[in-house]
């Protein structure tokens, strides 16, 4: 179930997002109507997923120190403080499950390039509204909004929520325009999850429902016909009655 967290950045239930994709993606997604929420360790491209910058660890020592005389004497020292939460944050990148999506309300040639092919890639178009709606009948919380751009030099992130540094990448990855879904793994003790029990190593399907998830489909710029009317027999299959549309680059106004 969907369930608001104040770091994450409003998104209204109307703001279209898309997901861009190799064909193979959309067809595990019908087959097995479920989305993936990846672990924040498999994005190699940002070190800085889901962690604390020097920002924030300065200010929050600078708090601690303020606010010594309200602790107890028994209160565990700042410096231990500090390196508690810092190794509270590293488990959580273990535990911590993300899918992304992207906001506008056009195609967007780079993110085509990026996640995609010119070939074979496909696109699913929907709103915040319906992938929340599409995901209700998932029994565990999801948090999600728009992703924040920091300059990480200077941006300063609370420490009172484990999930705060999800909310927040580096301005260098503004292009994205990430919206965000959270949800995490539960450890029967601790902080120690057994991923070998899972079905994927690197993060876990959560059922959704794919009707209600698709509002529009399209094929990439460079498609054939034979390529879309495959992905056409890949969505009747499923029952869902939706028109394969062919990328907007494709068209002269």
């Amino acid at each position: 179930m969907f369930a608001l967290n104040r770091y994450f950045q409003h998104v209204s239930d109307d703001t279209v997002i898309w997901r861009y994709m190799p064909y193979e993606r959309l067809l595990s997604i019908l087959e097995t109507e479920s989305i993936f929420f990846a672990k924040v360790t498999t994005y190699e491209d940002d070190l800085f997923e889901g962690s604390y910058n020097k920002a924030s660890t300065d200010h929050y020592t600078q708090w601690l120190q303020a606010n010594e005389a309200e602790l107890t004497e028994t209160s565990t020292a700042d410096d231990q403080r500090i390196e508690n939460s810092l190794w509270l944050a590293e488990k959580m990148k273990n535990l911590v499950l993300v899918n992304c999506w992207h906001m506008n309300d056009y195609e967007s040639v780079a993110m085509w390039k990026l996640y995609s092919n010119y070939e074979n890639g496909v696109a699913i178009r929907t709103t915040f509204g319906r992938l929340k709606k599409s995901l209700e009948g998932y029994s565990k919380l999801i948090h999600g909004g728009a992703v924040q751009y920091i300059d990480i030099k200077q941006h300063r992130i609370s420490f009172t929520n484990t999930l705060a540094p999800y909310t927040f990448k580096r301005l260098s990855f503004a292009y994205e325009r990430e919206l965000r879904l959270t949800t995490q793994v539960e450890p029967e003790k601790g902080f120690d999850y057994d991923w070998s029990t899972e079905e994927f190593i690197n993060g876990k399907l959560i059922p959704c429902d794919i009707k209600l998830l698709f509002h529009a489909v399209f094929v990439s710029p460079k498609y054939s016909e034979e390529f879309k009317s495959q992905v056409q027999d890949a969505l009747v299959r499923k029952g869902i009655n939706i028109e394969v549309e062919k990328s907007d680059l494709n068209n002269i106004y």
